[in-house]
């Protein structure tokens, strides 16, 4: 009889375990009404101008669509609060009955929102304003669920490229000598594909200035970074130097093109070296913006 009972108790209490599991899970699943909240993340880049995982935007637009249900939200302006958290702007945002079929999609696009896909920049030497960041539910890594909160993790959506620009052995000597670097050919516009990321270049640019510190007569390195759009057309650097404030000379040189053109979210690295009578590209790679050590050889058209 001993042992009945013991195995009776033993019985009762696996059950007891199995509903009270069962009931949190549910409590879990079942968020109906409940508010959302928002951790946001972005990959990291490898110089300073831009957003990154400690440095996310002031705001940026979202669109969520809980299948089957009623709780569908469009082009949500987010802004970012005094804790680092966010909260959308003049409306809530809360769970439906469940979170099977969930559509997100999450941008910053600079001046614009989610209401048209026709996106541009004015590539004002103001970076965090270009650097375009996205993420979808439909791209694995982007967007994930735990609990009531909606992780974000967002991608870089245009180019990067950073020039170290040198000068030659027959300036090194000379102090007084400045020089200003403007890239043209490449794209600042396109049309978006909210679902993916997707960019499609629309136009090239005529001038897309740097951002970068001056250099100094002390130094004889300096590097610029540029943001443009993937797509190209001729692309190339157009080199304004000054010797002796009385000496002018402007160069022009050719970007190479890796195979496929540039690509959204890759880091673009290259030498420029300025000398007396030409300027020669040289030392060319490409990784991933979050990922400095993946190196790859540029490949030419």
């Amino acid at each position: 009889m001993q042992i009945k009972k013991a195995l009776s108790f033993a019985a009762i209490a696996i059950m007891l375990a199995s509903c009270s599991t069962n009931e949190d899970f549910l409590q879990q699943e079942n968020l109906e009404g409940t508010p959302m909240t928002f951790n946001v993340g972005v990959n990291d880049m490898v110089t300073r101008a831009g957003y990154n995982n400690s440095e996310t935007p002031s705001y940026f637009f979202i669109n969520i669509d809980q299948e089957g249900t009623n709780y569908d939200y469009n082009n949500v302006l987010m802004r970012k609060q005094s804790d680092g958290s966010y909260a959308p702007v003049d409306v809530s945002l809360v769970w439906g009955p469940s979170k099977n079929n969930l559509n997100i999609q999450a941008y910053f696009l600079g001046n614009h929102n989610l209401s048209e896909n026709y996106i541009d920049a004015s590539f004002s030497n103001k970076f965090k304003d270009e650097d375009y960041l996205g993420a979808s539910s439909a791209v694995s890594g982007d967007i994930s669920i735990s609990g009531s909160s909606v992780n974000i993790r967002f991608r870089h959506l245009l180019c990067k490229m950073d020039v170290t620009f040198e000068w030659g052995e027959e300036f090194k000597d000379i102090s007084n000598k400045t020089y200003s670097a403007m890239v043209k050919g490449v794209g600042i516009s396109g049309f978006i594909d909210f679902n993916t990321g997707t960019i499609t270049v629309g136009s090239e640019s005529n001038g897309i200035s740097p951002y970068g510190e001056a250099m100094s007569e002390y130094t004889t390195t300096n590097t610029k970074e540029f943001i443009f759009f993937p797509g190209h057309e001729n692309p190339r650097i157009e080199i304004y130097a000054t010797i002796n404030n009385n000496e002018y000379r402007n160069f022009e040189v050719a970007l190479p093109v890796p195979a496929g053109g540039f690509k959204q979210g890759n880091l673009y690295k290259m030498n420029v070296c300025i000398g007396g009578n030409s300027a020669k590209v040289n030392n060319l790679s490409v990784s991933a913006w979050n990922d400095i050590d993946n190196n790859g050889d540029f490949v030419i058209e």
